[in-house]
């Protein structure tokens, strides 16, 4: 029988393997640490996409059709094919699908089938026997292929085709909506004229109609024809309403009316915009296709074929609110990158003391191992094979969650994080094997130190430090909604600043620390003296740990000041928007409701603002320009919007007229346009400028205006000034504003009433707004985990020494408290020094950020906010990393109970 050979279980593979599983322990601990980073890095840029995708639906979504369509209007009506009889539109509608057609995705993909309607001017349809206040009725005559399918037919019925040589006294039959027919006080089959150039039309109501849905986007340019247009004459004391609204023909009778008439019409072509499930990448694409497909104009005929419409160009409202989306959504990828940089510093530093855990842990093992002939590039592989073996799965598991959470956003290039992560910790292992740290040494802290690989390094970080900072001031961080591509240099501005930071401390912390133990070494007392020198002596007072808390307090209050800020200027803008502590609209607020207004319990101040009922102008020598009048009780408008961020300053006495004329405020454009051009004229009436128009724009939604004291209304002849169509308010001292705008809203009925807590509400329903605040506090909350995790681990890298040190001491007779104030010794002063620089650090940081970062875009606002310091946030947040200092200490301290005396001492001495 033959003997199986016996393998040697003292080879190299077989001590390694057993070394594996003698440090399984710290293995699985490695596996829990990445997967833990992994799932952090994955989810974190998916988390950003995201609330991209949500922002664009939120701001795209909530659009009315006529803000999100793409909409071209030009003179003439639709271009007619070569069968009117059959396809009067064929060639028209087959163009204009061809043009969507032809565009790449996914912009094909978010075109919707092309509309169009065409329009006349609006016509008087006259009637005989009318009193004097009988409404009068105006009708676009109104081409619209479609409407019967958009329509039901309430009473009468549908217009009937129009022959092809119709004689001129046969009428044009119409339909109108119900409400526009009542309106009108036009009855079926009642016959009224349109004068059409020197002719007249008969037109004949045949039928009225009501929308089968009112909120189908098909009367997205047909905004009068369910509800006509009210106005009123200005030659009557009652006003005669005059009431305009569509009256739509045979959809397919245009030619023939054509033919027999003068009528000239706009067209106006709709491409619906579908941005239902759009992703943050997809409008990425989107938006330059979109921007080339507006640029030109699009031919619709051969041009010049009498009232044919040629070419029309085409505009969107929700090219802006894309690019303001996709801006969003790059700023708060700046934002958080930048506050990330730090957490992945720290993870970074975890995984250093991990690993040098790992191998110190088995340092004489795999001497060795190395004594046996082992080379150290066959070490340097083992660890990172062994490493990379538990990392691995781990990154995988954690893209696995990410994915999991974000499934929509997921992507090929996401999974080079987790990659990152997973080889991070195989290439500190191989480096932590070294031969110089299998040698057991003395790991003493230097302030002059002359290795010159440490200086070489120390400067590189210096010197990246420097440029970051430099272009960050600079140039700021370009955001733009091309795409959403971070300057890696710019983002690791604040790493680089707290790694600088901590390479500063370390370089000058033990200067002070040497001089205390020297200090200390003439005087009573074993625990103060034998403290200060474990903390020379000991390497956990190293980078790794000294940076974490560095980073880690730094980032946290760069992120609570941050936040702090964004919410203060939120609050700000909203304020400066609203222009008081109550903002009611309407129509007109005439006198009695005035008088209501000011006597409501909880209102201090009232200041009404009309406008005139047309524009004025502004006269500069021989330039001038149209500008909105604004009237108000400038006393009172001075008092209501004086804690108002960014009011107008209007200074006393703009009630009395001086030599230079009537003193007025004009906006910023104007005063800009005029400024050093005298004399300067209002309607022909000698004004000049005083004040400033300040940044707010609560007193006119125009570019263009001009305040005068309500004194001064009558010089201006030429206009009719109006009742109040805005009354800001300010409340008295502890008055409730939600108690006073109700009352408001009964004083003045049909208003609207704003506040700028309301507003400030609205402006934080944004899903970046929210998110960016979820996403930041989540990283304060890791960046404490992973602070802890590394003082814990450099505390367990010097438990050994610790352990024969205080063993030492208990032989001799010292107690457990003076064990504990060694421990405390060796930890606190670092601790300390590093928690007041992170939070200095903190604070100068974000001045840093905040002058190359524009906040605006997340605050709605006129101007940058201003950086916001609450201390009681920052009290809080050193607070709290004192507790995790202090609980990572006790946890060390805790250990020491456990301590094996025997064991310990049968170790030989460090150094």
């Amino acid at each position: 029988m033959t003997e199986r050979p016996h393998r040697s279980r003292t080879g190299l593979p077989g001590l390694l393997l057993r070394q594996s599983r003698a440090s399984l322990a710290q293995l699985l601990t490695l596996f829990g640490a990445v997967l833990a980073i992994s799932a952090l890095a994955s989810t974190a840029p998916l988390a950003l996409q995201s609330l991209t995708t949500a922002e664009i639906g939120h701001d795209i979504g909530t659009l009315p059709a006529v803000q999100r369509d793409i909409i071209g209007t030009a003179p003439g009506g639709p271009v007619i094919g070569p069968n009117p009889a059959s396809d009067p539109y064929g060639t028209m509608d087959g163009v204009l699908a061809q043009q969507a057609a032809d565009t790449p995705q996914p912009l094909r993909g978010a075109l919707g089938s092309a509309q169009w309607v065409s329009a006349s001017n609006p016509f008087e349809a006259y009637r005989l026997g009318v009193d004097f206040n009988d409404p009068i009725a105006k009708v676009y005559l109104t081409v619209a292929p479609g409407v019967l399918d958009q329509v039901r037919i309430t009473e009468g019925r549908a217009p009937a085709a129009i022959p092809a040589n119709r004689a001129p006294d046969i009428p044009v039959q119409i339909m109108l909506s119900t409400t526009a027919a009542e309106r009108m006080q036009w009855r079926i089959d009642e016959t009224r004229t349109v004068p059409v150039g020197l002719a007249q039309l008969p037109v004949t109501l045949s039928g009225t109609f009501e929308a089968v849905d009112p909120r189908s986007d098909f009367w997205t340019t047909l905004t009068t024809a369910l509800t006509p247009a009210l106005s009123h004459t200005s030659f009557a004391q009652d006003y005669t309403p005059i009431y305009t609204g569509n009256a739509f023909i045979d959809p397919d009778s245009w030619p023939a009316l054509d033919q027999t008439t003068l009528i000239k019409l706009t067209t106006v072509i709709r491409y619906p915009f579908h941005a239902e499930g759009m992703s943050a990448s997809t409008a990425t694409a989107l938006l330059p296709q979109l921007r080339q497909f507006l640029v030109n104009d699009h031919v619709l005929g051969s041009g010049g074929e009498g009232n044919t419409v040629d070419a029309v160009g085409l505009r969107s409202p929700v090219v802006d609110h894309l690019s303001t989306a996709l801006a969003r959504g790059a700023a708060a990828t700046v934002v958080v990158v930048m506050a990330a940089a730090g957490p992945a510093g720290v993870a970074v530093a975890v995984l250093l003391l991990l690993s040098r855990l790992l191998v110190l842990r088995r340092r004489e093992a795999l001497s060795l191992i190395r004594a046996r002939g082992a080379a150290g590039w066959q070490l340097r592989l083992w660890l990172a094979s062994e490493s990379l073996l538990f990392s691995a799965p781990a990154a995988a598991i954690g893209a696995a969650i990410a994915f999991l959470l974000y499934p929509r956003e997921a992507s090929i290039p996401t999974l080079a994080y987790p990659a990152i992560v997973a080889l991070t910790p195989a290439v500190i292992a191989g480096l932590a094997a070294a031969p110089p740290t299998l040698r057991t040494a003395r790991a003493d802290l230097a302030p002059r130190s002359r290795r010159r690989i440490r200086w070489i390094l120390e400067t590189i970080v210096l010197a990246l430090t420097v440029l970051a900072t430099g272009l960050l001031l600079q140039r700021g961080v370009i955001t733009t909604s091309a795409g959403r591509a971070v300057d890696p240099l710019l983002a690791a501005t604040p790493l680089l600043l707290a790694l600088s930071t901590a390479l500063v401390v370390l370089r000058l912390y033990p200067v002070p620390l040497l001089a205390l133990g020297r200090w200390l070494r003439r005087r009573r007392g074993i625990v103060a003296q034998l403290g200060t020198l474990r903390a020379i002596r000991d390497s956990a007072t190293g980078l790794a740990p000294v940076l974490a808390l560095v980073v880690g307090v730094s980032v946290t209050v760069f992120s609570g000041m941050l936040l702090s800020t964004v919410s203060a200027g939120v609050s700000d803008s909203a304020r400066s928007t609203v222009g008081a502590d109550l903002r009611v609209t309407a129509v007109t607020i005439p006198a009695d409701q005035l008088d209501a207004l000011a006597a409501l319990a909880g209102v201090e101040a009232v200041a009404p603002i009309s406008t005139g009922s047309s524009l004025v102008t502004v006269r500069s020598y021989d330039d001038q320009y149209p500008a909105t009048l604004l009237l108000t009780d400038t006393e009172s408008l001075a008092r209501v919007q004086a804690d108002v961020p960014g009011h107008a300053v209007v200074p006393p006495g703009m009630a009395q007229r001086t030599d230079d004329g009537i003193p007025v405020v004009m906006s910023d454009r104007a005063a800009r346009d005029h400024q050093d051009r005298l004399p300067v004229s209002l309607s022909n009436v000698p004004v000049h400028a005083v004040g400033d128009p300040g940044t707010s724009d609560s007193l006119a939604n125009t570019a263009d205006w001009v305040l005068v004291d309500r004194g001064f209304g009558d010089a201006f002849t030429t206009l009719n000034v109006m009742d109040p169509s805005l009354v800001l308010i300010r409340l008295a001292p502890g008055a409730d504003a939600a108690t006073v705008a109700a009352d408001v809203q009964r004083s003045v009925p049909g208003s609207t009433v704003q506040t700028p807590a309301r507003y400030a509400a609205q402006l934080g329903q944004s899903p970046i707004a929210s998110g960016l605040q979820a996403i930041l506090l989540a990283m304060v909350l890791a960046v404490g985990l992973l602070c802890a995790t590394a003082i814990i681990l450099a505390l367990m890298i010097g438990a050994p020494a610790r352990e024969r040190l205080l063993s030492l001491l208990r032989i001799m007779g010292s107690d457990s408290r003076q064990s504990r104030g060694i421990v405390g010794w060796e930890i606190g002063p670092s601790a300390i020094v590093a928690v007041v620089v992170g939070a200095a650090l903190g604070i100068g940081l974000t001045f840093v950020v905040l002058a190359g970062l524009d906040l605006r875009i997340f605050t709605s606002g006129v101007t940058q906010p201003a950086a916001s310091i609450d201390p009681l946030l920052l009290l809080a947040i050193t607070g709290g990393f004192v507790l995790i200092v202090f609980v990572a200490a006790a946890a060390a301290m805790a250990a020491l109970r456990r301590i094996n005396l025997a064991r310990t001492l049968r170790t030989s001495e460090e150094g």
